[in-house]
């Protein structure tokens, strides 16, 4: 029985009749209106009904959803040690691919770019033995011949191999760039990168009642009802 987990059947009739009997009390709440000293004493009264229903009506929400929080709790409980484990094994595992993926690319750039190095010292010795050539020729007076080699040194060109990757991704493996920003100097940000803290305007204005003057700020007060039951 350890391994059970129950919950005991809800029995809503008496949550259908409340909410039912609120609706109708509020059947009409679209078209209230205050037009006399006796309707805004009323009005208080009417406030002060509608909460007292509402916390009627959510105490017995809560009564309902109490068992069902307690279970989802339970079960919650449950999976989460090893529901932790898989996830942080899922990201041990994704990065220790990833470093050797970045790993055989940066092999992979060096060796290529050791290539394109051969590959243009290679350029540059033929293109020096064709002038060259060229010079010997023109001191010969074969102009022709010597323009020729001029022209073969001017257009000559050795591409350095592409070479494969080094890894071969595993099936249902991929791999996309996810970038970031950062700040480093605010006052060169652009100004529609930069965002007001109003959570903080907002602690200032009602601590100050709105005597604080802050640059480029408007203030506003709106009055709110407050009722006690």
């Amino acid at each position: 029985m350890q391994n059970l987990i129950t919950i005991e059947p809800i029995k809503t009739e008496e949550a259908v009749r409340e909410t039912e009997q609120v609706l109708t009390f509020l059947s009409g709440i679209e078209t209230f209106s205050i037009t006399t000293q006796q309707e805004y004493d009323d009005g208080a009264v009417f406030l002060n009904q509608i909460k007292n229903k509402y916390k009627i009506l959510d105490a017995k929400r809560k009564e309902i959803t109490k068992p069902i929080d307690v279970t989802k709790a339970r079960i919650m409980d449950l999976f989460r040690p090893p529901l932790e484990k898989l996830k942080r094994a899922e990201e041990i595992v994704k990065k220790i691919m990833s470093d050797y993926d970045d790993i055989q690319e940066q092999i992979l750039i060096e060796q290529e770019e050791k290539l394109r190095k051969q590959a243009e010292a290679e350029e540059t010795r033929k293109r020096k033995d064709l002038n060259e050539r060229a010079e010997r020729w023109a001191e010969k007076g074969k102009e022709e011949k010597a323009e020729g080699l001029r022209e073969q040194a001017e257009s000559l060109h050795i591409e350095a191999p592409i070479l494969a990757p080094r890894t071969e991704k595993p099936k249902g493996i991929s791999y996309r760039d996810h970038w970031t920003a950062e700040v480093v100097d605010f006052g060169m940000l652009p100004d529609e990168y930069k965002f007001p803290n109003m959570p903080m305007l907002n602690r200032v204005a009602q601590a100050t009642k709105g005597q604080l003057p802050v640059p480029g700020v408007i203030f506003h007060s709106k009055k709110i009802v407050a009722s006690r039951i």
